[in-house]
């Protein structure tokens, strides 16, 4: 990707961070399906909701720290199964569910998520980690499906990750 378009990605960043935008409402799925099995990622992915328990964990959460705990222990276990990584967070984000976390969305100066708002938002930047191509090819789905103006800068940040050559890895 050259540095214009790069530089043009940014900036619809920052347009949309600052104009805003109309938020989804928080969804939450049925609380009678399945269980979250944080250490078996081949059982999630066979899930049609995997991520209920750890909503109502997040939704349930008492303090920023004890959220931040929870995202530590999501990154953590999809990080110890990266083959099956990929399929469970584009499953969760195509189901539509989401949690907020109760964290202030916050990006560093190199682009990556310092803490997410919501679940959406911290699988959206999970998925740039585990496979950056196919966070860019999510990234269509969420330009013409999300109103979420936190869900469009992960988005286009990971479009122009997953696009660029010559960046190496996020």
């Amino acid at each position: 990707m050259s540095a214009r378009y790069r530089t043009a990605a940014y900036l619809s960043l920052l347009l949309l961070f600052v104009l805003g935008a109309v938020y989804n409402p928080y969804r939450v799925l049925d609380s009678q399906v399945l269980r979250y099995y944080p250490n078996n990622l081949s059982k999630l992915e066979a899930q049609p909701y995997p991520f209920r328990d750890l909503i109502e964990k997040l939704t349930g959460a008492t303090s920023q720290e004890n959220a931040a705990g929870i995202m530590r222990s999501l990154a953590a276990s999809l990080n110890r199964d990266a083959l099956h990584a990929r399929k469970v967070i584009v499953k969760f984000l195509r189901s539509g569910a989401d949690a907020p976390t109760g964290l202030p969305f916050a990006i560093s100066n190199n682009g990556k998520l310092e803490s997410a708002s919501t679940l959406r938002v911290f699988m959206l930047d999970q998925l740039v980690r585990v496979d950056s191509k196919a966070a860019a090819e999510n990234a269509k789905e969420i330009f013409n499906s999300s109103r979420s103006v936190e869900e469009w800068t992960i988005a286009l940040r990971n479009y122009a990750w997953g696009t660029d050559d010559s960046r190496g890895d996020p």
